[in-house]
């Protein structure tokens, strides 16, 4: 990874970084459509679905569970000096794949 980065123009780089951040998200990030239809599947009507799957889900515990599970790759990233580039981190933090801050 770092000899790839180390070859990436500003533009690119520009581009590519924060993708990185979306991709690793794509795959932590629950499935909550699928769950809602496995819910309403099973029974459930469309307002307890919805409940369900908000408190399954709440954001401190999701934001916190995303960054626990990310923190392997992002320490990879970091070690290659992705997480120099400011839009890259900015969209690691955006979309909460970085340790919670303050």
């Amino acid at each position: 990874m770092g000899v790839m980065w180390e070859q990436l123009s500003t533009e690119d780089r520009d581009f590519a970084g924060p993708l990185f951040g979306i991709f690793i998200a794509a795959f932590l990030r629950p499935d909550t459509l699928a769950e809602m239809d496995a819910l309403e599947s099973a029974g459930f009507s469309a307002g307890e679905t919805k409940r369900i799957v908000e408190e399954t889900h709440d954001e401190p515990s999701l934001r916190a569970e995303l960054w626990r599970a990310a923190a392997p790759t992002v320490h990879f990233m970091r070690g290659h000096g992705l997480l120099e580039h400011a839009a890259t981190q900015d969209m690691l933090s955006h979309l909460a794949l970085t340790p919670p801050t303050g």
